[in-house]
């Protein structure tokens, strides 16, 4: 539990059986935000004193969770309207620009037209 305080403590602990090691422990912390860092720091980490706790190696791994893959999902939905928008927003100025040069144009060739009738 000491080794989570850094990252906002753990919410819950499961252990479980682990072909790979033997024991593992599933740990879920208060703020899920701070699992990926918590894995990503701690994995491959020695502790234990060997008198009060026992040495050993810890292996993290961060999996993602059906909350947090959601969540990404969501974000990456988000970011793609926020893309679409900006791209419909710069065709509609491209569209503007043109139409105003297209008035332009036809405002000079009137003007033109109209000096050359009066000549």
């Amino acid at each position: 539990r000491f080794l989570f305080v850094a990252f906002g403590g753990m919410a819950s602990v499961r252990f479980v059986h682990d072909r790979e090691f033997g024991r593992a422990a599933r740990i879920e912390l208060k703020d899920p935000t701070k699992l990926a860092r918590a894995a990503g720091q701690l994995d491959n980490t020695r502790v234990g004193d060997g008198d009060v706790i026992e040495e050993c190696v810890i292996r993290c791994r961060h999996h993602l969770g059906s909350i947090e893959r959601r969540k990404l999902e969501e974000e990456a939905a988000a970011q793609a309207r926020r893309e679409a928008e900006a791209e419909a927003e710069r065709r509609r100025r491209a569209e503007a620009a043109a139409a105003a040069a297209a008035a332009v144009a036809q405002r000079k060739k009137e003007a033109r037209e109209r000096e050359e009738a009066e000549a």
